[in-house]
């Protein structure tokens, strides 16, 4: 399986493995988690992500990539079709961007309740699960709706991999992210942490390894003056390395960048082909489908369908040239 270029070179295994992005806010994590995503494209590994940010659609600049919900939605969903996207996402081997940014933490955790226990049935083949905001879903002190999210994940970190699925979990507060999907990662990427309770988790972490106690605050304290795009990729047991990189240039836009003052930057989105998804949404005349939703066509915000076609598919062949 070829291998992920992110800075440092990781094995396309990944797409079956769990991962943590651990940062404080602006250190870079989003962006990092993108340029995983690119490299997953490119390397035709399929995968999905979470959103409660509407920070990932940029993708979309360079890429692609269906996205569900949100602003810049090609098919909008409700919190209610967390099972029926990811049987469609299984049946058409899709990747797609789920953007949930709109909606209730209570909506979010059921739809990715539902999504991760249909996907965990349903999976297959090689497929990577990417979790923006881990601890939303995820969190150390569960409520009554975040307890079945955090269940959800749970079976998949825990025994996806049985079924092909993997997950890159991401959070800005490593202190508040449940312990018992933390420490199931394969491969943690720290990047800038400074909050004592977050820095004492990281600490944790390293413990792992084994790490005697001078060498371990080096690396903390490493991770302590971390810049923005400055990373710490440490696996002691499947990549069996650790070792301090830069995360590369993103090719498409970084929709996850902090908001200025100044004017807004227009981005274009390129088109994607979603006849074979409407196809799977609908039967004819727009009424309920077998994979469970009922829509009529998407909107086709900027484009005809001919043009979309045509543009993706010529996007697709050069790609493979």
């Amino acid at each position: 399986m070829d291998e992920l270029n992110i800075g440092t070179k990781i094995s396309g295994d990944y797409v079956s493995k769990v991962a943590c992005i651990l940062a404080k806010r602006d250190s870079g994590k989003t962006y990092t988690a993108g340029v995983i995503e690119e490299q997953m494209f490119i390397n035709r590994l399929p995968f999905v992500v979470i959103d409660p940010m509407n920070a990932h659609w940029g993708i979309r600049s360079k890429f692609p990539i269906t996205i569900f919900g949100g602003p810049k939605a090609d098919i909008d969903i409700t919190s209610n079709d967390g099972a029926p996207i990811a049987k469609l996402i299984v049946s058409q081997n899709l990747s797609g961007i789920i953007d949930v940014s709109d909606w209730s933490f209570e909506d979010m955790q059921l739809f990715v309740t539902e999504f991760g226990d249909k996907l965990y049935e349903l999976n297959t083949t090689p497929r990577h699960l990417i979790v923006e905001e881990a601890d939303i879903f995820a969190p150390q002190r569960p409520d009554s709706n975040s307890k079945v999210s955090l269940r959800a994940l749970d079976t998949i970190v825990r025994r996806g991999r049985q079924r092909g699925l993997g997950v890159t979990l991401i959070t800005q507060r490593p202190a508040v992210l449940n312990k018992n999907v933390l420490t199931q990662s394969d491969v943690f990427f720290f990047m800038n942490v400074v909050a004592e309770q977050d820095i004492k988790v990281v600490g944790e972490l390293l413990n792992l390894s084994g790490l005697d106690r001078d060498t371990k605050k080096e690396h903390i304290a490493k991770i302590m003056k971390y810049k923005q795009g400055e990373c710490m990729l440490f696996s002691p047991s499947w990549l069996r390395r650790i070792e301090s990189f830069k995360v590369s240039k993103r090719q498409a836009h970084h929709a996850g960048a902090t908001v200025g003052m100044g004017k807004k930057e227009e981005v274009k989105l390129v088109p994607v082909i979603i006849d074979h998804i409407v196809k799977a949404l609908n039967t004819e005349g727009g009424t309920e489908s077998d994979i469970g939703i009922t829509m009529k066509h998407p909107t086709m915000k900027q484009y005809g369908t001919g043009i979309v076609m045509l543009t993706a598919l010529m996007f697709m062949l050069g790609a493979m040239i």
